[in-house]
């Protein structure tokens, strides 16, 4: 059995998870199903409800996608959905992970689908000096 496509959503602050959707859509086309929110001008328990609200609305699996693990976006995210397995959080998003979410969204379980994002978004950073790998 197959975990399938499950629900997005990216919280980012202004402009990221915004940017990031549009260099997706310029490299993929039409993207699938995703919803997406700054924290600008939310505090945390207002950041916290808005999360809590799209948990709601998305029962079961369920993935959100954050850009700082130490961040406002991803702490909230981690208080509202402690105790849910079914919700996966990642943060540290960049767009191959982004990509990987979007293509790649059938896996066995919640775990697996995580593990591959995290793998995808560690292995896209190169570093170069001098045009050379470092």
């Amino acid at each position: 059995m197959s975990l399938g496509p499950v629900p997005i959503l990216l919280v980012a602050h202004r402009g990221f998870g915004d940017g990031l959707l549009e260099a997706a859509r310029a490299i993929l086309g039409q993207l699938p199903p995703v919803d997406s929110f700054s924290n600008e001008g939310l505090s945390n328990p207002e950041l916290e409800a808005r999360i809590h609200r799209w948990l709601d609305g998305h029962p079961g699996p369920a993935l959100i996608l954050t850009d700082l693990g130490f961040g406002s976006c991803c702490v909230a995210a981690r208080r509202v959905s402690r105790g849910q397995d079914e919700v996966g959080i990642v943060a540290g998003l960049n767009l191959p992970l982004l990509l990987a979410a979007f293509r790649s969204r059938e896996h066995e379980t919640m775990a697996d689908f995580l593990r591959h994002l995290a793998r995808r978004g560690q292995e896209s950073v190169e570093v170069y000096s001098g045009g050379n790998p470092a």
